[in-house]
C-alpha cells in the first residue's frame, strides 16, 4: 500500500510540472506589454528561459539570418515585420538602456516559439503567419 502511494504521489507531482509544451490557442492569447507572471499562468512554464544578454542577442542574430535567408528567396511582409521587431529587441539589449532582458522558449506544434521580454514584459514574441 505504501508503495501505490509513493507511486501516485510521484506522478502526481509529474503531472504538476510543465513541459514547456503550449497549446497554439493559448499561445495566441499573448501580447505586447504582458509580464512574464501573466505569460506563465496562461502557458505554464517554458521550455528553456536565460537572461543571458550575450546568448540572447547570439539567438535573435540567428532568428534574423534565418529570416533574412527566407526573404532573399521570396518577398513576405510578415517576415520582414518580424525581422524588424527581432532587430529592435536586439538593438534595445545592445545599446545598454534596458536593465532586464530575459527569453522564455515554448514548444508550440512542435516548433519552439521564443518570447523576449524587455524589464519584465513581452516586447517581442514568434507569432504565426497564416496566408
Amino acid at each position: 500500500m505504501k508503495k501505490i502511494t509513493i507511486v501516485l504521489l510521484a506522478g502526481l507531482m509529474l503531472a504538476g510540472c510543465s513541459s514547456g509544451k503550449a497549446s497554439k490557442e493559448d499561445y495566441e492569447k499573448l501580447d505586447y506589454g504582458q509580464s512574464k507572471s501573466e505569460v506563465e499562468k496562461l502557458l505554464g512554464k517554458p521550455k528553456s528561459q536565460t537572461t543571458d544578454k550575450d546568448e540572447i542577442v547570439d539567438n535573435i542574430t540567428d532568428h534574423i539570418n534565418e529570416i533574412d535567408e527566407l526573404t532573399a528567396i521570396m518577398s513576405h511582409e510578415a517576415l520582414e515585420d518580424k525581422r524588424d521587431g527581432l532587430q529592435e529587441v536586439k538593438d534595445r539589449i545592445t545599446s545598454g538602456k534596458d536593465a532586464t532582458v530575459a527569453e522564455y522558449v515554448y514548444e508550440v506544434d512542435d516548433s519552439d516559439r521564443p518570447i523576449y521580454f524587455v524589464n519584465g514584459n513581452i516586447w517581442y514574441y514568434s507569432y504565426f503567419i497564416d496566408d
